[in-house]
C-alpha cells in the first residue's frame, strides 16, 4: 500500500525552484488582465492557485519510466506545470513524459504553448523527456468515443492514460446541448459540464491510472449527479479528498463562491478498497490543515440502492456516522416522506394574491414565515403574497390541511445550522381547507393519512439536533437541503419518534432545551459526544 506521509503541504516547502509553477500562474494573470470576468464565467474558466496545483500534483505516484497525464481543461497550464516541476525536483529515474492538453479557448493557447515548451526545456535539462499535444477542439466532443462500448480492436486504436490532472470548467448547460446527449447515460436532471469532465476524462484512463481534480463538493450527493456519482464508486477506488471549508477562497483571485474538494481516486474494479484519507483546511492557502484516515464504509453511505460520498473532517464527525449509520429506519421505511413545496411564484402569478380572502384563497407560505420553531402568517412587513386564489387551476399545487413538518430548501454552510425543521399542526390552519407551500420550502407528509401531532414534533426535535445537523453536513455540501437525502437520513423507530414528541409538547421552556442532550433520554448517544457537539450552545 502506498505511503501518503508526503501529501501534506507542510512536508512541501517552497521555494526559488519553483520556476515552472511560477511561470505558468504569470501567464494565467495575464490572461486574466486581458479578459473580464463575465466572460471567463461564461465559459466556466477558473485558474488554479499556485499552491493548490503544488498540492494537487503531490498525489501522483512517480515510479514509472513511461508517465502519460491528460487535463481536459488545460488553460494556461498551472496543473501541469505542477506535475513537471515535481519531476524536476523529486525524480530519482528517467521518465519519458506524455501530456495530452484540451483548450478550445483560443485565447489562453499561446500561453499554454510557453508553459508546455518551458516545461519541455526544463525536464530535457534533468534527463527526462517530454512530448506533449495541444488540441484546441472541445474535449468531450474528441472523445465520445471512449464511452462507447465498441470492439476490442476499436478501444485498442484508443490511447488510454496513466493519470489525470482537472480544474474543469463550471456552468450548466442545456439538457438539449450536444455534450448532455453524449453523457446521456450518466445525466440526471440540469446537467453541469463540470460533472461531465469527470466522467469522460475518468474513462480515458488506464486500469489502476490515476485520476486528480478539483471541482464542487455537490457531485458527492443529489439527485443530479446520482448516475455519475454511482459509476465512480462503482469504477474506481477513492483514496484522498480534501475538503476546503470556506466557500469564498478556493480561488481567491476570481471572487469565486462555491464549496470546493479536491478528489484522489484510483481506476480499479477491486470491491475491497483501502482505507480513506480525508484532509481539510480553511481556504487554499492551507492554513488550518488537518486530516483523518477513516475507512471506506465510513466514506460511502449506501441506502436504498442510492451512493453517497461523505466527508467527516474529525474524529467527533466519524462518531456523529457511527451513532446515526445505527438507527435503522428512514422516512420511507415509516410510510413518509419529504416532497418540495409545489407552489412555483412566476408560474402562477396570476393566482397569488397579497390579502387573504376568506372562502376565496388559502394561505401561502413562504419560508420567511417560518420563524424559529413556529410559522408566522400573515407575517407583517413581508413583501411577498401570502395567500393564492383557489380555483381548478391551483387545485394541484395545493395542498390539504394537515399535520406536516416544513424545512427550508436553502441554507448556507456559513449558517449556525444548515437544517430548519418547523411544525405545521393542522389545528393551527383549522379554518382553512388548503393551504399552498411556496418552491423554497420542503415538506415531510405522510401520502397514505396523516401524521399525529405526537410524530411531528418527534421528528422536528431531531431534526434540529447538532447530531442530525452535523451528519447532514458531513453528507451534503449543497446550499440546498435535499429530498432525496432527508428521505433517506436514517431514523429511529417511529414509536421513539412519537415518545420524544410526546415528551416535548410537555415542556414549558422549549427554548432553553438542548434537543441533543434532550433526545438522548429515548436514543442511546455517547454523552462526551453530545457535550462535544452542544459545547458551543442551544441547539
Amino acid at each position: 500500500m502506498r505511503n501518503y506521509s508526503d501529501i501534506s503541504p507542510n512536508h512541501h516547502k517552497m521555494g526559488n525552484e519553483e520556476t515552472l509553477i511560477d511561470y505558468a500562474i504569470e501567464r494565467s494573470q495575464l490572461h486574466a488582465k486581458e479578459t473580464s470576468i463575465s466572460k471567463r464565467k461564461e465559459i466556466g474558466q477558473i485558474f488554479t492557485p499556485k499552491r493548490t496545483a503544488i498540492y494537487m500534483a503531490r498525489f501522483f505516484d512517480l515510479s514509472k519510466v513511461n508517465f502519460s497525464l491528460l487535463d481536459p481543461g488545460a488553460g494556461t497550464g498551472n496543473l501541469l506545470s505542477a506535475v513537471c516541476q515535481r519531476i524536476v525536483n523529486e525524480a530519482d529515474h528517467t521518465i519519458n513524459m506524455r501530456i495530452g492538453a484540451f483548450e478550445n479557448d483560443f485565447s489562453v493557447i499561446s500561453y499554454l504553448e510557453q508553459v508546455l515548451s518551458a516545461c519541455k526545456d526544463a525536464l530535457g535539462e534533468q534527463g527526462h523527456s517530454l512530448q506533449y499535444s495541444i488540441v484546441d477542439d472541445d474535449f468531450i466532443l474528441s472523445n465520445r468515443e471512449y464511452l462507447e462500448e465498441g470492439s476490442l480492436s476499436k478501444q485498442n486504436n484508443l490511447h488510454y492514460y496513466d493519470a489525470v490532472i482537472s480544474n474543469p470548467p463550471y456552468y450548466k448547460i442545456n439538457k438539449g446541448a450536444i455534450q448532455a446527449t453524449i453523457l446521456k447515460d450518466f445525466v440526471s436532471g440540469q446537467p453541469n459540464i463540470y460533472s461531465h469532465f469527470m466522467t469522460l476524462s475518468a474513462h480515458m484512463l488506464k486500469n489502476r491510472g490515476e485520476f486528480v481534480s478539483i471541482t464542487p463538493r455537490s457531485f458527492c450527493s443529489g439527485l443530479y449527479y446520482k448516475k455519475i456519482r454511482n459509476w465512480f464508486v462503482r469504477n474506481t477506488c477513492i483514496h484522498w479528498i480534501h475538503n476546503f471549508e470556506s466557500r469564498k477562497n478556493t480561488f481567491i483571485e476570481d471572487n469565486i463562491l462555491q464549496e470546493n474538494v479536491i478528489l484522489y481516486a484510483v481506476k480499479t474494479d477491486d470491491v475491497n478498497c483501502p482505507p480513506f484519507h480525508i484532509s481539510s483546511s480553511f481556504d487554499n492557502t492551507f492554513s488550518r490543515y488537518k486530516e483523518i484516515e477513516i475507512s471506506y464504509q465510513d466514506l460511502i453511505y449506501r441506502r436504498d440502492f442510492e451512493s453517497f460520498i461523505r466527508i467527516p473532517t474529525s474524529e467527533p464527525e466519524l462518531k456523529v456516522i457511527e451513532t446515526i449509520d445505527a438507527w435503522p429506519h428512514t422516512l420511507e421505511g415509516l410510510g413518509l416522506r419529504m416532497s418540495t413545496g409545489p407552489v412555483v411564484d412566476f408560474r402562477t402569478k396570476e393566482n397569488l394574491r397579497n390579502k387573504y380572502s376568506r372562502g376565496e384563497s388559502a394561505p401561502l407560505l413562504w419560508m420567511q414565515n417560518l420563524r424559529g420553531k413556529a410559522i408566522i402568517w400573515p407575517l407583517e412587513g413581508l413583501s411577498k403574497p401570502q395567500a393564492i386564489e383557489v380555483n381548478p387551476s391551483t387545485k394541484s399545487i395545493l395542498l390539504p390541511v394537515k399535520n406536516y413538518v416544513l424545512i427550508k430548501r436553502f441554507t448556507s454552510k456559513e449558517q449556525n445550522r444548515r437544517i430548519f425543521a418547523t411544525p405545521l399542526i393542522s389545528a393551527h390552519f383549522n379554518t382553512h381547507e388548503y393551504i399552498g407551500l411556496e418552491n423554497h420550502l420542503n415538506y415531510i407528509h405522510k401520502p397514505q393519512g396523516e401524521m399525529t401531532v405526537d410524530e411531528v414534533y418527534g421528528l422536528v426535535v431531531i431534526l434540529n439536533t447538532k447530531l442530525v445537523d452535523t451528519f447532514f453536513r458531513i453528507l451534503n455540501g449543497n446550499t440546498q437541503v435535499n429530498a432525496s437525502e432527508i428521505n433517506l437520513l436514517p431514523l429511529p423507530s417511529i414509536d421513539i419518534i412519537r415518545k420524544i414528541g410526546k415528551s416535548y409538547q410537555k415542556i414549558e421552556d422549549q427554548e432553553s432545551l438542548v434537543l441533543d442532550e434532550f433526545i438522548s433520554d429515548f436514543i442511546s448517544i455517547d454523552p462526551i459526544l453530545v457535550s462535544q457537539l452542544t459545547k458551543s450552545g442551544a441547539t
